[in-house]
């Protein structure tokens, strides 16, 4: 999730590592107590980065279907045993969260 910020709201050094953001490929690494705990990056390396995990997560996804699809194939499964499994693990689910 992104928390957008307006860049006016910056501090006259903060302004300063925005602009050092935009006028390359320079990244910020916050600190807490000498630990890295998070990274300021420009908008070009932000969006690559987001359409990257995006294109991964859509080829896991294909990937999880034509498996999954192959599976159905192979064990012969009708649409009604897959709905029955799912409802099975739905119910499984509900136990566990509500403590049955």
């Amino acid at each position: 999730m992104s928390h957008n910020l307006p860049s006016v709201a910056l501090s006259i050094e903060d302004a300063r590592i925005v602009e050092r953001l935009q006028s390359g490929h320079e990244n910020v690494v916050l600190e807490q107590d000498g630990a890295p705990v998070a990274v300021i990056l420009s908008i070009e390396e932000y969006e690559a980065l987001t359409s990257e995990r995006r294109s991964q997560a859509r080829k896991r996804w294909e990937t999880g279907v034509s498996t999954f699809g192959k599976e159905i194939g192979e064990r012969g499964l009708t649409e009604e045993d897959i709905e029955a499994a799912v409802e099975r693990v739905r119910q499984e689910l509900h136990d566990q969260r509500h403590g049955r």
